[in-house]
């Protein structure tokens, strides 16, 4: 079984990635995996310099994704740029890494899993979700500056909209226990329709 997991920015895509990895499903972040790319692919890196030069590059000369970022989305050509060359790369490792363990079920954060049209990849989408308040509060706490947070989700579809989209919906106002009584009950009820 192929789950594709998706919500907001602090709406806790983590948390219940790894709440599902404690039912024994193995788990990817696409986050994770662009990090991982943009550290450790040579021609991603050419490109990334070909395209804005050294100012991508910390004083180590590694990529710098803050950098990137306030490129990236102050400019919706940039933005379409970058992800046209990232977006291909993450999908060929996870993809690779699904293929490699096919007797597995698999839960892959995509934050972009709709905007993208990607929901036929999988065979059932969920959605986590909470309150703008629950949100902030939470993208605060973590150290994230709201405003560029504001800036990134002007590219994101509204939550209301990924839960109607979605085939399951988690909601995550409340407590931590509250929301892994969530996913344990539909992880029971992903496992009978594995069996139907």
């Amino acid at each position: 079984m192929l789950i594709g997991l998706t919500g907001s920015l602090g709406s806790g895509k983590s948390t219940v990635r790894a709440l599902f990895e404690k039912h024994g499903m193995r788990t990817i972040d696409c986050d994770a995996l662009v990090k991982d790319i943009l550290h450790d692919d040579a021609s991603m890196k050419a490109l990334l310099i070909e395209r804005w030069g050294d100012a991508v590059l910390d004083v180590s000369g590694e990529v710098n994704r803050n950098a990137i970022a306030q490129k990236v989305f102050k400019d919706a050509a940039s933005l379409a740029w970058l992800e046209s060359e990232l977006h291909p790369r993450v999908r060929k490792h996870w993809t690779a890494a699904v293929t490699a363990e096919p007797i597995y079920d698999w839960l892959i954060e995509v934050p972009l899993l709709f905007e993208k049209n990607l929901e036929t990849l999988f065979d059932y989408t969920l959605c986590v979700a909470c309150s703008l308040n629950v949100q902030q509060r939470r993208l605060v706490e973590a150290g994230v500056c709201l405003e560029d947070a504001r800036r990134r989700m002007v590219y994101q579809l509204p939550a209301e909209d990924k839960m109607s989209r979605a085939d399951f919906v988690l909601l995550n106002d409340g407590s931590k226990a509250f929301l892994t009584q969530q996913v344990d009950q539909l992880f029971r009820q992903l496992k009978q329709l594995k069996r139907t």
